[in-house]
Parts: C-alpha cells; sequence; structure tokens
C-alpha cells in the first residue's frame, strides 16, 4: 500500500512552507494523516492572517424543508483545459471546475436571488483537482475525505426533511493574483434537528487543493521544490506540466486506453441507476456532455486477459473455455458467468461480494459522434440519440470483441 502523505509534504504540494496555511486561514489547525485533511482548531485563538492573501466563499442556511427553488441543473465545464487536461486510470480528470457552494445544496436555499448568484461560474466556480474534489473510492479505513464527502453528509441529513445547516465554504489563494487556490474550508453547525431527531456533527475542517499524483521534479533545496509548486499555483496549469502527473491513462491511435503497465483499461459509468462500458473518457465526454460529476469506475485486463479491479486485484483470468467475472458496481458487487472455478471463487468471497445473476450486454455504435459503447440495458442505449445497437451478447468478452475493443 502506498504510504500516505505527511503534513509537511502536503504542505509542500501546496507551495506553502511550516506555518503559512494557518496565517492564511486565521487559525491553528491539525493535521488529519489518515484523512488529508486538515482539522481547524476553535481556540478563539486566531492566528495572524498572512498579507496579500484573497478569500471567496458562501454563508448559507440549508433547510431541509425548502422545496419551491428548482434543482440546480448548472455545470462549470473546463472548456479551457479539455484538450490538455490529462486524465487519470481511474477515468477522472486531474482538474475540474469545482463548485464553492455544492449544485445539490441550491435546492435547500430561500434565497432565490441567492441562489440565481450561486449558479455564475465567475462566483461559484474554481479550478480544482478531482481527488479534492470528488470522494474516490474507500479501499480502506485510511481514505482521503474530498469535499464531496462533506456535501453527501450534509445533503443526506437534509434530505430525511425538517433539518437546518449554518454552513460556511471558503477557498483560499495564497496571493489575491493567485490563479489557483490552495484548498477549501468547511464550517458547518446544525441548528435544528433533522425529523430523525439526529443531530450532525459539527464540522470545520481545511481540504488541501492537490493531488498527489502531480509530482513536480525534485532537488536537493527543499525550499526550492516549495517553491515550484508555488509558482503553479500563481501562474495555473499549462502545458510545461505534461509530464508530471503519474497514474495516467495512455491512449492509442485506434481509441483505446491503457495504464502505465501495458494493460488495457475500460470505463465503466453509472447514470440513472444504470451502467455502461466505454473504452475512453473522449467517449464518456460526447455521450455525457462533459459532466465531471459522473461516477466512474474502471477495470484492466492485461495482454494475458487478466482481470484486475480499481485496486489493482486479480479478478480473474479469461480463458477460451471460461468466462469472466466482472466487477461492476459502486457497493463492489460481482456478476457471475458460470463456470465451478467461478463458483468457487465466488463461495470464497462472498464475505466481501454479492453475486448477481448474469445479464446481457448490449455493444453499440453513434455513427454522428463516432462513439462506441457497452450497455447494460437496451432502453438506455435507445434512449440516447444516434446510438445503434449490434448484436447483444451474453458475456463481457464477446462484446468487446463485437466493437473491436480488444485485443486479441
Amino acid at each position: 500500500m502506498e504510504k500516505d502523505l505527511d503534513k509537511l509534504e502536503v504542505l509542500k504540494r501546496l507551495g506553502l512552507k511550516d506555518g503559512e496555511l494557518e496565517k492564511i486561514l486565521g487559525f491553528k489547525v491539525c493535521y488529519d494523516e489518515k484523512h488529508t485533511i486538515f482539522r481547524v482548531l476553535d481556540d478563539n485563538r486566531p492566528v495572524k492572517k498572512l498579507k496579500g492573501s484573497k478569500t471567496k466563499g458562501w454563508r448559507v442556511r440549508l433547510n431541509g424543508d425548502t422545496e419551491s427553488c428548482e434543482k440546480s441543473t448548472s455545470k462549470l465545464g473546463l472548456k479551457k483545459l479539455r484538450s490538455n487536461n490529462p486524465v487519470k486510470i481511474n477515468g477522472q480528470y486531474f482538474f475540474n471546475h469545482g463548485h464553492i457552494l455544492a449544485s445539490q445544496f441550491y435546492s435547500f436555499i430561500n434565497d432565490k436571488e441567492k441562489e440565481n448568484i450561486i449558479k455564475d461560474n465567475k462566483r461559484n466556480g474554481f479550478i480544482q483537482f478531482s481527488v479534492a474534489n470528488l470522494q474516490q473510492e474507500k479501499a480502506s479505513g485510511n481514505f482521503r475525505k474530498s469535499q464531496a464527502f462533506y456535501e453527501n453528509k450534509i445533503a443526506n441529513y437534509l434530505k430525511n426533511g425538517g433539518g437546518k445547516i449554518q454552513y460556511e465554504v471558503t477557498i483560499f489563494f495564497y496571493d489575491k493574483d493567485d490563479k489557483i487556490p490552495i484548498g477549501t474550508k468547511i464550517l458547518f453547525k446544525t441548528i435544528k434537528q433533522n425529523n430523525s431527531q439526529e443531530m450532525l456533527e459539527d464540522s470545520h475542517i481545511f481540504i488541501p487543493n492537490f493531488d498527489k499524483d502531480f509530482d513536480l521534479p525534485q532537488n536537493d533545496d527543499n525550499a526550492n521544490n516549495v517553491d515550484l509548486y508555488r509558482e503553479f499555483y500563481c501562474k495555473g496549469y499549462d502545458d510545461k506540466y505534461q509530464k508530471c502527473f503519474k497514474n495516467i491513462a495512455i491512449p492509442d491511435e485506434d481509441g483505446k486506453v491503457y495504464d502505465e503497465a501495458g494493460h488495457q483499461v475500460f470505463y465503466i459509468v453509472q447514470n440513472k441507476g444504470k451502467e455502461d462500458i466505454f473504452l475512453n473518457r473522449e467517449d464518456i465526454d460526447e455521450t455525457f456532455e462533459g459532466n465531471d460529476e459522473l461516477l466512474i469506475k474502471h477495470f484492466t485486463i492485461s495482454k494475458n486477459k487478466k482481470v484486475y479491479d480499481e485496486a489493482g486485484h486479480l479478478v480473474f483470468s479469461i480463458r477460451q473455455d471460461k468466462e469472466v467475472i466482472f466487477l461492476n458496481t459502486k457497493e463492489e458487487k460481482l456478476t457471475q458467468f458460470g463456470g465451478k472455478q467461478i463458483k468457487d471463487f465466488a463461495i470464497q468471497e462472498q464475505d466481501r461480494y454479492k453475486i448477481q445473476k448474469p445479464g446481457t450486454y448490449y455493444p453499440s455504435r453513434c455513427k454522428k459522434e463516432n462513439i462506441s459503447a457497452i450497455f447494460f440495458d437496451d432502453d438506455l442505449a435507445r434512449e440516447l440519440d444516434g446510438f445503434a445497437l449490434l448484436n447483444d451478447r451474453k458475456n463481457l468478452i464477446d462484446a468487446l470483441r463485437e466493437l473491436n475493443w480488444l485485443d486479441e
């Protein structure tokens, strides 16, 4: 397992020296290495603030009884970064256009006028590393808590009805002219219990805006390394950083994607409760109009036809006379495709996985956009504009071969 980053390493990745974060926030902090966040210490002893830093944010009251506001459909796109925004192996772009105030909170805000202001990209959008924005899979007890982790926690509480939360969210820039903020501070308190008579535990935390897979060149002078990251947050992202990313998806000229070990990568998109398989991230963007907040999972198939899940664990070997067990949902369920060896494997894994009955795969092509996809539901394929169903298949491998996705 890859070692978690310590406090000084995280500060360096933010372009900060020890002690500077507290001066920017105006509070003392305690680093939580297990979840890669800083807990803000509310001890009524504010720290003298750093001159020249800048903040931007919102203070709102979220009301679980509010239903008068329409649910937001706003999308904050990163069109300027699309052409050179690297894709991670898991299918997420390295950079998102994050919301300061989450779009899922709009329906809990009474002030309609303020809601319209919040939807404005300039007022509510900023460049954010996707791992700081979207919640990643929790492979173990040690997992990074993102902005979405806390947003989902609050939204789920309010959906029970009756609850009210005082919520503050602020992004911090080291300097007023910087292009990228160093992170997001969130403070929330329960001011009225929800209908379940539960209290949501108050939190005051800072989520650092960095990705450990964005790693600038090292040298013997740690102070100079800090300055390299400082320049990134000051001037923003450009092409000179292209070689500084690790664990990236590597495309070929046929649209197939590989990891750094040479395994072919496939992407599973969950949308409206259904899941579909795509060959690359570009096809996902074309189909779902560049939605950064899609739930995307991936699996890889090696040249000797071994299937690996997102954590890099061997799931099953594909052979001509055998089918495959395939990791296919966010709850980590497995789909079973028959065979005694597979059943034995399923029994061994029954404490970790629930086994579903095998289904049918629907290979499809959209000639208008030159996109291919594999759907688990033919109705969804028919609903999407331009997609034509090919021959349905009873197993994944045949479906992949139907689209010429799988190397022979």
